[in-house]
């Protein structure tokens, strides 16, 4: 006669439970640390409620491990509960992916069009190579073995180094396709400069002048950019284009750059827009790209002007905005109301 196996076993030992439980928690409460740390990091609102989901999910975890699993472990039997055990570890696992859901959708969660373009690049590559190796092997070996009697036990390394240099070129490759199809695109804050008065300053100054000139305003500027972090990706003349991550970082940037550009006596002025704009490779585009190089047009000699997208995006209190009005950029479409920034706080 065979005997049932029983629902729960005879000797469930506690202390299994409990190392599972001490280790979720551990990963929990580092995962709630990091977003937190994030959020404090992070400038945007958009960014400030994407990582309040995940702050919720995460700390809703750690606190159904705590009441719903290590307590009752710990006060009572874990053998005559073990069916509760199974349906309560599963439940709070629930609630990550699913504010992680709610965030992508609502939110954008961490640029998902840019996850998903970098998975179809790295993926298609990885495919790519792998197929190609696979292939290589199998076929130098088909020729070889039959005549050494033997398979080369070299082959797959040698082929393996060979491919190994074509994942540059294959991603470089492989990227320009995706982008076609499916550009990645991100928010980022969108920094434009030039010298108010270029043309007539050369023709005062001549063009060995203007080269002397135009060689220590590129030299300042690229030890500011450098310095709040800032990605040069085009320079023309005397105008810069510049990224940045942090719209806070690309304001305080402009507010360095201002004075030190005036002591040169090369008054500038600045344009600053927060906006989502396509990643081509290296290149940035879009519309937005062209909204930030209007505002900087409307500005005067030593404005920093920034967009209503920047001024909402901007988190540090420090920075003191004044309401610029709103004006028609060339070619853009409505009426954009821009802000002028006069200075932080403890600047003298």
């Amino acid at each position: 006669m065979v005997r049932d196996l029983p629902d729960v076993p005879p000797a469930f030992p506690p202390w299994r439970l409990v190392t599972a439980v001490v280790l979720g928690l551990g990963l929990c409460s580092a995962g709630v640390l990091a977003q937190a740390y994030r959020y404090r990091r992070v400038s945007g609102p958009v960014e400030r409620q994407q990582t309040k989901w995940v702050v919720a999910s995460l700390a809703g975890t750690t606190l159904w491990l705590i009441v719903g699993l290590l307590l009752p472990s710990l006060l009572w039997n874990p053998a005559e509960w073990f069916g509760w055990l199974i349906v309560a570890s599963t439940l709070p696992v629930l609630l990550i992916p699913i504010s992680v859901a709610v965030a992508v959708l609502r939110h954008r969660l961490y640029d998902i069009d840019l996850i998903i373009n970098r998975t179809l690049v790295y993926g298609s590559v990885t495919l790519l190579l792998g197929a190609a190796f696979v292939a290589l092997t199998s076929l130098v070996q088909s020729v070889v073995q039959p005549n050494t009697g033997q398979g080369a036990v070299f082959v797959p390394g040698a082929i393996g180094f060979v491919l190994a240099l074509c994942f540059q070129p294959t991603r470089r490759w492989a990227r320009t396709v995706v982008d076609r199809i499916l550009p990645a695109r991100e928010e980022r804050a969108l920094f434009f400069t030039d010298i108010v008065g270029s043309t007539e300053l050369l023709a005062e100054v001549g063009d060995a002048g203007w080269r002397q000139l135009l060689d220590k305003y590129r030299a300042v500027v690229r030890r500011e950019l450098k310095r709040f972090g800032g990605t040069e990706m085009h320079i023309a003349g005397d105008s810069f284009f510049v990224t940045f991550t942090d719209p806070v970082r690309a304001v305080h940037c402009a507010l360095a750059l201002a004075p030190a550009l005036r002591s040169l006596g090369l008054p500038s002025r600045f344009g600053i827009h927060w906006g989502v704009c396509e990643m081509q490779g290296p290149e940035v585009s879009g519309l937005a790209v062209w909204a930030a190089a209007r505002v900087m047009s409307t500005a005067g000699a030593g404005e920093i002007l920034v967009s209503e997208a920047l001024r909402q995006s901007i988190t540090d209190p420090a920075l003191k905005l004044e309401d610029h009005g709103t004006h028609r950029l060339k070619g853009l479409p409505d009426e954009w109301r821009l802000h002028a920034v006069v200075g932080a706080a403890g600047d003298r």
